[in-house]
């Protein structure tokens, strides 16, 4: 559970962190915004990897994946179109707005991964325990 909980600060987390000092306006450079999105990001991986389902973890880790390659991609159009300098114009350059497209695949595909897993890993958990055993609610008499 303790991993799933990681998995969702990972990829809630940076949304927040980055577009709290990031951006053309932010308070760092746009350069540090991909960067600190990018390092923030590498906790989902390590907690899918640290999921006990082979199938979560590989949903997981590939939908951080996509969202980390979006935003090194995004950062590779910052550094060639002035790095920390670069302002907001850099928005509008092709593979700057495809790499973004890129990374919201990923966030979008890492929340339905996230609430499937937190569906399958919460329901079996409603089932209580009664005098040493689990008692399963579908069967009359527990």
């Amino acid at each position: 559970m303790r991993y799933l909980l990681l998995g969702w600060a990972a990829v809630i987390g940076p949304l927040i962190v980055s577009g709290l000092i990031g951006g053309p306006t932010g308070l760092l450079p746009h350069l540090i915004y991909h960067l600190v999105y990018s390092a923030l990001s590498l906790i989902g991986i390590w907690a899918a990897v640290r999921m006990s389902s082979r199938g979560r973890r590989v949903s997981l880790a590939a939908a951080v994946g996509v969202i980390i390659a979006g935003q090194l991609g995004q950062e590779l159009v910052v550094l060639t179109h002035g790095g920390v300098h670069a302002g907001p114009e850099v928005l509008t350059q092709p593979f700057h707005v495809a790499s973004a497209m890129v990374s919201l695949l990923g966030i979008v595909a890492a929340v339905v991964v996230l609430i499937a897993v937190t569906v399958a890993t919460v329901v079996p958990g409603r089932r209580t325990v009664h005098d040493g055993r689990i008692a399963d609610p579908d069967t009359p008499g527990n």
